[in-house]
Formats: C-alpha cells, sequence, structure tokens
C-alpha cells in the first residue's frame, strides 16, 4: 500500500522525493549488523536472564528485594533497539542480579525446581546465575553499548 501511494504521488507530484521510513531502514541496517557472532551470544544470554527472571515469580520477587527502582527490561522482536535497551538495563541492575542470584530465597527457589523432556526450568537457572556471575559476560555488555554508541 506504501509503495503504490508513493508512486502516485511522485508521478503526480514531480517535486515530492520519498525518502522511506528512516527508522525502519535503520532498524534493518543494526539489525544485519548485530549477527556478529559475539552479539548474538550476548543477546541471547541477556534475554535467558531477563526470561527466566520476568517469568517466574519468585525470581521476580528476589530480584525486586534487592533492586527498588528499576525493572528488567525485555528486548522486542521487531525493534532492535530494544536490544540495547534491554543489555543496558542488565549493566544497571547488575548488582541487584548478583545479590539475587546467591540469594538463599533463589537459591530454595532453584533446588526446587525440575528439568523434564521439553522444560529445562532447573538448567536455564543455573545458565543465569553463571552468566549474571561471570566478568566476560559482563564485559561484553559493555562491549555491545560501546558498539552500539560507534
Amino acid at each position: 500500500v506504501m509503495k503504490a501511494t508513493t508512486d502516485i504521488i511522485t508521478t503526480k507530484y514531480g517535486h515530492i522525493y520519498f525518502q522511506g521510513c528512516v527508522v525502519h531502514a535503520m532498524n534493518l541496517l543494526l539489525g544485519d549488523l548485530a549477527k556478529a557472532k559475539w552479539i548474538t551470544d550476548v543477546l541471547k544470554k541477556a534475554k535467558t536472564i531477563v526470561k527466566f527472571i520476568k517469568k517466574r515469580h519468585m525470581p521476580l520477587a528476589v530480584f525486586r528485594k534487592h533492586e527498588k527502582k528499576l525493572s528488567l527490561v525485555m528486548s522486542g522482536k521487531t525493534r532492535f533497539g530494544s536490544n540495547y535497551l534491554m543489555v543496558d538495563r542488565l549493566l544497571k541492575v547488575r548488582q541487584a542480579l548478583q545479590q539475587s542470584v546467591v540469594d538463599e530465597q533463589w537459591m530454595s527457589y532453584v533446588s526446587g525446581l525440575r528439568d523434564t523432556s521439553k522444560k529445562k526450568p532447573r538448567t536455564i537457572s543455573r545458565d543465569v546465575k553463571k552468566y549474571v556471575l561471570d566478568d566476560h559476560f559482563r564485559q561484553r555488555c559493555t562491549n555491545f553499548q560501546e558498539w552500539w554508541h560507534r
């Protein structure tokens, strides 16, 4: 529809130039650039952390006990910019995340989780703890921020 409308307007009014949606073009460009292995790895781990905490009552309650002001941000499928917001927020709440994954309530909750053939909450919880406490992952998140600002 937009292409047909553009053709009609530019044919009838030759002085009107169609630029297209710059935001959409930038989103596509950033999405393509972000296919680098190290970036996809950072985003996958960040999403695992956020999804695990936000979708479970107890981990979310423990996180909120340690971070009263900021909440976690999940990236959106259609907007690459939301990936930046997600990683940025993880860095801002890093201390609360670290306190959460070693909190007694968190560990008690995780010890009661059981993996099945379809769902692996216990395994995912171990991965979340590993990512949160991993300085290399934190540095990769910082690198992602720096890459974004270039």
